[in-house]
């Protein structure tokens, strides 16, 4: 657990770093998809934008990502969607 908790953690931080700067953010966002593929099952593509309208809409995730920075939430969800 302790290592999933550091790849979600490596994310926020990524997605912190490079807040608007797409490139880099879109490297974050495949590390994203294969951390989940790593460490829980198979993500693909569809499947994490599956997971990105979880993030707004699912009050438990929402506040996971808004918590790390307010707004991120949304900005995640708007990054995974334009892959």
């Amino acid at each position: 657990m302790q290592s999933q908790t550091k790849g979600m953690t490596d994310f926020t931080e990524e997605v912190k770093a490079h807040w608007g700067s797409t490139p880099e953010f879109q490297e974050a966002v495949i590390a994203h998809r294969q951390a989940i593929s790593k460490w829980f099952y198979e993500c693909s593509i569809e499947m994490q934008k599956q997971l990105a309208v979880m993030y707004i809409s699912d009050k438990r995730f929402k506040e996971y990502y808004d918590g790390r920075v307010r707004g991120l939430a949304q900005y995640v969800h708007d990054a995974i969607q334009a892959q």
